[in-house]
């Protein structure tokens, strides 16, 4: 154990600097190449980088906020890491079989952690964001939304979500609570401005819900109702900036707990794999098979302590898993913003046929029906 102001030390270079990791270098290290260096193999969509630094693998300027920022997560972040990974990562990469009682309380803690903070939650928010985004001078969309009285959109209480899968504290929260800065800010003429602010409203979104004081617990409250094992793999495990992923009752994988989740997985070192399950567990499991759509799963890349040409293949599965939820997903945000957005604006906009108009175009736009 290293004492608390070492630990504020590591913690503090990797998330208080203007490079932040979205994924701590504590698990990181548990897939390095050689024990003696921190180096990597970083497999991405647009190339392989090999014996890279942990320091530059899955990082991004400032993604939990700049100090000072009303939505600056960095402090949320890494009291988690102290008090939950760094506590118990080292463990759990020298446990096998079934888990007592005991760690998988602190497993569901450990895997919540992780589940907020994951690159691909603000991801998905961006990427849906970017359907609705409208470059149009014949438009007009200032005179549109200027046109809008001040509208009180009520939030739904954290009770109402609790029995709902993690992903829907992401979307109803994005859509609702801020529903008229969506249309307002995102929707912007100027396609570099508009980018910035869908980049930067995303960010303070994602990070709001880390710092929310109830998102934790109704995580891992969900994530008790699973028993914990750690299998040890016959190959090299790779691990992708997803960190974990899910298995359904209809036996496919997502990068979301979007459905009636049967498995959860998540690598915590090359050759351990740490697997949340109902029921009983299958008498084997493909190792090979949970790289591939562990692949599929996640957004950008993984990272692997193997240069091979096994690994490099999955390269070509990167996000495969992700884009039908995207579709899915913008398919019930188009419906939740027609009921619950253009609805309460239709009662609140200024009555002449020019507006009327263009509403209907916003509409049409934004491929929603009425």
């Amino acid at each position: 154990m290293h004492n608390n102001s070492a630990k504020k030390q590591s913690i503090g270079s990797e998330n208080t600097g203007r490079q932040q990791h979205y994924v701590p270098q504590s698990l990181l290290k548990n897939f390095l190449i050689s024990p003696e260096k921190d180096q990597i193999h970083w497999y991405r969509k647009d190339k392989t980088i090999n014996n890279t630094t942990i320091k530059r693998v899955f990082t991004e300027k400032y993604y939990y906020g700049e100090k000072g920022s009303e939505y600056f997560a960095d402090k949320v972040v890494s009291d988690g890491e102290i008090a939950i990974i760094d506590q118990l990562l080292p463990d759990l990469v020298i446990m096998e079989g079934l888990l007592n009682k005991q760690d998988s309380k602190r497993v569901c803690d450990f895997i919540a952690h992780f589940e907020l903070r994951r690159s691909i939650n603000r991801n998905l928010l961006s990427t849906i964001a970017e359907e609705y985004h409208i470059e149009d001078d014949d438009l007009s969309l200032d005179k549109v939304l200027n046109s809008f009285k001040p509208i009180s959109l009520k939030m739904l209480s954290p009770r109402m979500l609790q029995h709902n899968y993690f992903l829907r504290i992401y979307l109803i929260s994005f859509i609702i609570n801020n529903a008229v800065n969506f249309l307002k800010g995102i929707l912007e003429i100027h396609a570099k401005n508009s980018h910035n602010d869908l980049k930067s409203q995303s960010r303070d979104n994602h990070n709001k819900i880390i710092i929310a004081e109830n998102n934790h617990q109704l995580v891992a409250d969900f994530l008790s109702n699973f028993k914990w094992v750690i299998l040890k793999s016959q190959c090299c495990l790779i691990l992708g900036d997803t960190v974990c992923f899910f298995k359904n009752q209809d036996d496919k994988f997502s990068p979301f707990d979007n459905g009636a989740v049967e498995s959860i997985y998540m690598p915590i070192s090359s050759e351990k794999l740490l697997v949340g399950f109902k029921g009983s567990l299958p008498p084997k499991i493909n190792f090979d098979q949970i790289n591939r759509e562990n692949a599929r799963c996640c957004y950008n890349s993984f990272v692997c302590s193997e240069q091979s040409d096994r690994v490099q293949s999955l390269v070509s599965l990167i996000g495969e898993n992700f884009k039908p939820v995207q579709k899915k997903v913008f398919g019930d945000v188009n419906s939740s913003i027609n009921r619950l957005v253009f609805s309460q604006f239709s009662t609140h906009f200024v009555e002449n046929s020019y507006n009327k108009q263009m509403l209907n175009d916003l509409r049409d736009k934004m491929g929603i029906t009425k």
